[in-house]
């Protein structure tokens, strides 16, 4: 059950990142109707995206090789 600390992490983490992009928006800090907005927006979930598929190659596929 190695996965199950992953999927806890970044469920907790999905929860704390959205809450921060939704009082981003709220704030008119980042504004996804701008392209300015949507590239910033785009680089946030980007980089999320890359960091879990990074520590799941890490986590499950690296030990194995």
């Amino acid at each position: 059950m190695r996965w199950l600390p992953f999927v806890y992490q970044y469920a907790v983490m999905l929860v704390v990142f959205f809450i921060g992009i939704y009082l981003a928006v709220k704030s008119k800090n980042l504004d996804p109707k701008t392209s300015y907005g949507k590239k910033y927006l785009f680089i946030l979930i980007g980089g999320l995206l890359f960091m879990m598929i990074l520590q799941a190659f890490l986590q499950f596929i690296a030990p194995i090789i």
